[in-house]
């Protein structure tokens, strides 16, 4: 397959963008402190991520503390696979003392503390001062006293007196390939450090329960249909996220199961972390074939499945050793995804662009947590915020390869119909072929038949499974924005999601509403309504949305009674798509017209906009499903080409008529006439 130079060059932009990115986080400098201490003024919870003093071979008493002979500075978050000051080598197995002077501001409340320590490798006892709090597993000083065990606490502190105390953590390590304090602990008030929990806690089982659901979904769809199988390995990436958020962080796994091993806790993250990267090469060439090689993803995948068999079979403190060299073949693999990605992007492959968004997303956080594991930056981990950004963009994907099929079936029907025209008119003239059309027909409507029912089972399973997930990631991703946490680009990416998200909806809500209006079940409900106030929430739906265009809309109606009689629903989807379209096919800075008026027997709505306007070749296909005409949105809204269709549809049902205006460059008018005594179609009930 021949590439021209072009795409390379924009791979290498790429490229050099995520470099820059990664360069300033490093660059990133964190606040002063002296070793040893920490300060807390009794706003917010602090973070104890510094210098800690480290005496190792022993377990100090209060006593042994204040003398503060053994002990030399450490960096917390890291593991204790360091020089001694002796120069010796203080290696993973063993135990020492952590400890820390926390100092209080004079004014600060401190008569509710607490401290969340996360996991701690691999057995600690808590004393502030000279008492014992809480203590995880039992800490010992040879691989016989101790009692291994990991978990998250939030434990509360006894009353505190003066204006300081010393906190001080007994570790023990004799049975894992890292010792230490792994992650930060948070002091402060109480009630404030499990809100922070509870809120982290609230935010991942809404990333869970959405994952699980689509990963459920896309397996039944794979199911009934036997086809696709990128449907597959999308449930298999959202299952392995599924494991890896509960083994990791504050391990959710626990909550659930608190009597597990700390072992089994530990392979469940190594599976799934070796199992992530595989899986999304399988799902990338499913996709998109012709810009991965095949046989490096089989070759990869082959390598993760062996690495999982190892990480099953073998004590963790063994299988621990392969995190670093597969944190750095997910490093290199995920590169090269990258530069796929860029390379179909270019290429303008169907939904390339909004997987590249997402991907990148996942990408950046993904080598952020595993530079952060490495203690090479200090970060929180948000790794699997990305992965669930990259989940969001794939379903999007995978609904607009829906909408493809949808259009691929419907040219299939209309090329059947012209064929059985084309044979009606000359049967006569082709008497001697008759055994010949009539096998001709009859494969045709065989196909048609396949296609139809393979097309109402997919408008079946996504219109009624698709759309409360959906819902879902919409409120999840602004849940995510409003947190107020994230970094710019993160908020940026929070938004493409959230706009991706809401198209996407938009998609599933149009095939809904066309395949309801257009059935024979479907009837109008008329019942008499208040014509202004209809009027009214029209404006106000859609004036703030002309708004962020600039867009000006003049607005009036003249009906006189108070009360008219049709279907409101049915009115106002109508309204909704000839407002919609005239906003989103209208320039900044122009206006529209929108209008009720009552003329003799019929009410009118004209909606008039200033925009690029018809073609004479657009006209005729204006109000036909899925078509794609030559004017574009002026925003780069998305077009999905129902919305006309459906205006046309309601309208027919309320035995009304609707007139298209228009002149390429001039703008466009449409003016829609509804009976002011309704009279239902025929075939309407």
């Amino acid at each position: 397959m021949h590439l021209s130079t072009e795409p390379r060059t924009c791979t290498l932009k790429y490229v050099r963008s995520v470099l820059v990115l990664l360069l300033s986080f490093l660059a990133f400098a964190g606040s002063a402190q002296i070793p040893g201490e920490f300060y807390y003024n009794g706003e917010k919870p602090i973070s104890l991520q510094g210098e800690w003093k480290f005496a190792p071979d022993t377990f100090l008493s209060y006593d042994g503390v204040l003398k503060d002979s053994l002990a030399f500075n450490v960096g917390v978050p890291g593991d204790w696979n360091i020089r001694k000051q002796d120069s010796s080598f203080f290696g993973p197995r063993g135990y020492g003392t952590y400890f820390v002077k926390i100092l209080f501001d004079s004014n600060a409340d401190i008569s509710n503390l607490a401290i969340r320590i996360p996991e701690v490798s691999l057995a600690y006892s808590v004393y502030v001062d000279d008492q014992l709090v809480e203590t995880v597993g039992k800490p010992g000083k040879n691989s016989e006293e101790e009692v291994a065990r990991i978990d998250d606490l939030v434990i509360e502190l006894p009353p505190i007196q003066g204006s300081s105390i010393y906190l001080i953590l007994h570790i023990s390590n004799f049975s894992y390939s890292y010792g230490g304090l792994f992650y930060p602990p948070k002091f402060g008030n109480e009630d404030d450090i499990r809100l922070e929990k509870e809120r982290y806690n609230t935010i991942k089982l809404l990333i869970l329960g959405t994952v699980i659901i689509l990963a459920i979904y896309m397996l039944y769809v794979y199911l009934r249909l036997k086809k696709e199988t990128f449907r597959v390995y999308f449930a298999i990436i959202c299952l392995v996220l599924f494991l890896h958020t509960l083994a990791t962080g504050d391990m959710p796994l626990l909550d659930i199961f608190p009597l597990l091993s700390w072992s089994i806790v530990k392979k469940f993250a190594f599976i799934s972390f070796f199992l992530i990267a595989s899986s999304n090469g399988k799902f990338l060439l499913e996709l998109y074939p012709n810009y991965l090689r095949s046989k490096l993803i089989n070759i990869y995948a082959i390598i993760s499945l062996i690495a999982v068999l190892f990480a099953l079979i073998v004590p963790v403190s063994i299988s621990a050793y392969l995190i670093i060299p597969f944190q750095l073949t997910s490093v290199l693999m995920g590169i090269y995804f990258f530069e796929s990605l860029i390379r179909a992007t270019y290429a303008r492959e169907n939904g390339a662009r909004f997987l590249l968004v997402g991907y990148a997303f996942a990408f950046f956080t993904g080598v952020v947590d595993i530079l952060s594991a490495q203690y090479v930056i200090p970060a929180p981990r948000v790794a699997h915020y990305g992965m669930f950004a990259y989940i969001l963009t794939m379903t999007v994907v995978m609904a607009m390869k829906y909408v493809d099929a949808l259009r691929k079936n419907e040219s299939i029907a209309e090329s059947l119909s012209l064929s059985n025209e084309l044979l009606e008119r000359n049967i006569e003239d082709r008497t001697k072929k008759l055994k010949v059309q009539n096998e001709v027909i009859d494969a045709k409507n065989k196909e048609l038949e396949n296609a139809l029912k393979e097309k109402d089972d997919l408008m079946a399973i996504v219109a009624h499974d698709l759309k409360a997930p959906f819902s879902q990631i919409e409120e999840l991703s602004r849940l995510l924005k409003d947190e107020g946490k994230s970094t710019k680009n993160q908020a940026t990416y929070l938004e493409m999601i959230q706009k991706i998200t809401q198209n996407a909806r938009n998609v599933i809500e149009n095939l809904v509403f066309i395949r309801s209006y257009q059935s024979d079940t479907f009837s109008p409900e008329i019942r008499s309504f208040d014509p202004k106030a209809f009027f009214e929430a029209k404006m106000a739906a859609y004036l703030p949305e002309a708004k962020k265009k600039n867009i000006a809309i003049e607005h009036g109606h003249s009906i006189k009674g108070k009360k008219i009689s049709s279907d409101e629903s049915a009115l106002d989807r109508i309204v909704d798509n000839l407002l919609s379209n005239a906003i989103k096919f209208s320039p900044e800075g122009s206006k529209i017209v929108m209008e009720m008026l009552e003329d003799d027997d019929v009410y009118v709505f004209r909606v008039k906009d200033y925009g690029e306007g018809f073609s004479a070749e657009d006209k005729k296909l204006a109000f036909q499903k899925f078509q794609k005409l030559s004017t574009k949105p002026t925003g780069g809204e998305l077009s999905t080409g129902l919305g006309l269709s459906i205006v046309k549809t309601l309208v027919e049902k309320l035995n009304g008529e609707i007139n298209l205006v228009s002149e390429k460059g001039k703008g466009a008018e449409f003016v829609v006439r509804i009976p002011k005594k309704p009279t239902l179609v025929e075939g309407s009930n």
